[in-house]
C-alpha cells in the first residue's frame, strides 16, 4: 500500500511539475470509471479466495476476468505498443548527431574518442607512449 501511495504522489507532483496536471486530472476523469468497473470484478472474485475451499475457485475466475479484460482491449493494448514503439524510433531518428566524425548512437554520446583511447592502449592523446609504464 506504501508503494502504491509513493507511485501516485510521484506522478502528481511530476505532473505538477511539468505543469500537465490538468490533463492527468482529465485522463483520469475518462478512464478512472471504467476502471473501478474491473477493480470491484477483481476484488469480488479475490474476496471470495479466502473462503476456504474456494481458493482454486477464485484463482480461475480471476484468470477468466483477466482474459475478459485482455480480449475486450486487445486492439487499445496492441495500438498503445505501436504508438510507443513509433515513439521511440522517431526520437531515435531525431537524435542530434554529433562528435567528430565518429558515430554518435548510445545517447549522444561521441564514442570516438573513447575507442581511439582503447586502440592506444587506454593512455591519454596527449600522454607521451608508455608513459603509464
Amino acid at each position: 500500500m506504501t508503494l502504491i501511495i509513493l507511485i501516485i504522489g510521484a506522478v502528481m507532483i511530476v505532473a505538477a511539475v511539468r505543469n500537465s496536471h490538468g490533463a492527468l486530472f482529465t485522463a483520469l476523469k475518462t478512464d478512472v470509471p471504467a476502471f473501478t468497473v474491473w477493480a470491484a470484478a477483481i476484488l469480488a472474485v479475490g474476496a471470495v479466495g479466502f473462503i476456504p475451499g474456494l481458493k482454486p475457485v477464485s484463482r480461475g475466475l480471476l484468470g477468466l476476468v483477466l482474459m475478459v479484460i485482455i480480449l475486450r482491449n486487445y486492439q487499445n493494448i496492441l495500438n498503445g505498443f505501436q504508438s510507443a514503439w513509433q515513439g521511440a524510433e522517431a526520437q531515435a531518428s531525431a537524435a542530434p548527431s554529433g562528435g567528430s566524425g565518429g558515430s554518435s548512437s548510445g545517447g549522444g554520446f561521441d564514442w570516438s574518442g573513447f575507442i581511439e583511447g582503447v586502440k592506444g592502449g587506454l593512455e591519454p592523446a596527449d600522454a607521451p607512449a608508455g608513459s603509464f609504464e
